[in-house]
């Protein structure tokens, strides 16, 4: 349940950091928009893999 929730969080972190810099809150750089799409990516396969665990734990 911790890796769920913890990819969601990420994935949650990195949208959250694209729409700032789509909004102009803060300033649109390259870094900034690759460590964001990498959060979101990241973030989306560790919640993927929580997912998974704990569907084979209730097996």
């Amino acid at each position: 349940m911790k890796l769920l929730l913890c990819g969601a969080g990420m994935s949650l972190t990195g949208l959250l950091v694209l729409l700032a810099m789509v909004m102009r809150v803060v300033e649109p750089g390259l870094l900034l928009s690759l460590l964001g799409y990498a959060g979101l990516v990241v973030g989306m396969l560790v919640a993927v893999a929580g997912a998974t665990r704990l569907a084979r734990q209730r097996r």
